[in-house]
């Protein structure tokens, strides 16, 4: 088969596997030791990934008082760029939320394409919230690989 042909199979056969009809949709995943949750859905034309970061608990002052109060002045300072936003969640969550764009067709690559770019464009974010907020202890029975 001709380079332009196979290209256009492939194509074809691509758009076949496509993952809209499934929306919207959720998953939850880890990424370097913080639980995300990803919620897929259409909004305004366009297939977007909402995804949320737990970056740990409040602290209750008399826990950590320096490390609730650098917290809170992140997120009354830090919420809202293009990326994101820092958000406390009902249960007093300290969390990192922002939306992804996904192409279409929507597949499993393009899933992980978007979750990707979102964390890598982040990172800074979860960074200064990670070495402000507590002190994460290491749990003596959680098993490493």
């Amino acid at each position: 088969m001709s380079e332009p042909a196979s290209q256009a199979a492939f194509e074809r056969a691509r758009s076949l596997v496509t993952l809209e009809p499934l929306l919207p949709a959720g998953l939850v995943f880890t990424w370097h030791g913080r639980r995300c949750g990803c919620r897929i859905a259409e909004s305004r034309g366009r297939v977007m990934a909402e995804i949320t970061v737990e970056l740990g608990a409040m602290p209750f002052s008399a826990e950590d008082g320096g490390a609730r109060m650098r917290l809170l002045e992140i997120l009354r300072h830090g919420g809202g760029d293009a990326t994101g936003h820092y958000r406390l969640s009902d249960r007093g969550r300290f969390q990192y939320r922002g939306e992804e764009p996904i192409e279409r067709p929507v597949s499993g690559a393009g899933i992980v394409a978007a979750v990707t770019r979102f964390m890598l464009r982040a990172r800074p974010f979860l960074l200064l919230a990670a070495e402000n907020g507590p002190r994460r202890r290491p749990n003596p029975y959680r098993r490493r690989a």
